[in-house]
């Protein structure tokens, strides 16, 4: 006899509030079945197998952004190794680089568990993280969770445990 399994993500996304401007959250709406993921403070990882990484930033006047990496590969956990860099003869802008790292979604018969790690420096005031979890039901991804955000903190690095529990398969997407 064999068990289907679900494939599981985390979605995150890292929201900067900088000390001249505001970009708004992206939280998505979308009605879920299951209840908000738990977030809890959490230290640095000791391992980044099976993690991804996302950097952008602010710089020279222009945005700028990465897709995701393999965060394994130390190199690709740097943002300032992806930042473009300004000539000696244009004025410094204010900027910033930032780094969210998404962790494997792990799961057993009561919780779904992943972890996020947010790094940011340069001229950003604070920052917070807002995720849910999917799933993919062989008839595409679906919400399993609402969003929710972390706390706001003014730190340059926070790592965050989020949590739900698994109610035996009563998700309305399957």
């Amino acid at each position: 006899m064999s068990v289907a399994r679900r494939k599981f993500v985390m979605l995150a996304v890292l929201g900067i509030a900088l000390s001249f401007a505001s970009i708004p959250s992206a939280n998505a709406g979308t009605r879920a079945s299951h209840d908000k993921p738990t977030v809890t403070s959490a230290d640095a990882p000791t391992s980044y197998k099976g993690w991804k990484v996302a950097h952008f930033g602010y710089s020279g006047g222009k945005s700028w952004s990465t897709g995701m990496l393999d965060a394994s590969i130390p190199a690709n956990r740097v943002a300032a190794n992806f930042a473009p860099h300004t000539s000696a003869a244009t004025p410094a802008a204010i900027g910033f680089n930032c780094t969210l790292g998404v962790d494997v979604v792990t799961y057993s018969a009561v919780a779904l568990h992943s972890y996020t790690l947010e790094t940011c420096t340069g001229a950003f005031k604070n920052q917070y993280t807002g995720a849910k979890f999917q799933h993919d039901n062989w008839n595409g991804w679906h919400d399993y969770t609402t969003a929710t955000n972390s706390p706001t903190s003014t730190a340059t690095s926070r790592g965050y445990n989020w949590n739900v529990g698994c109610n035996s398969g009563n998700d309305k997407n399957g």
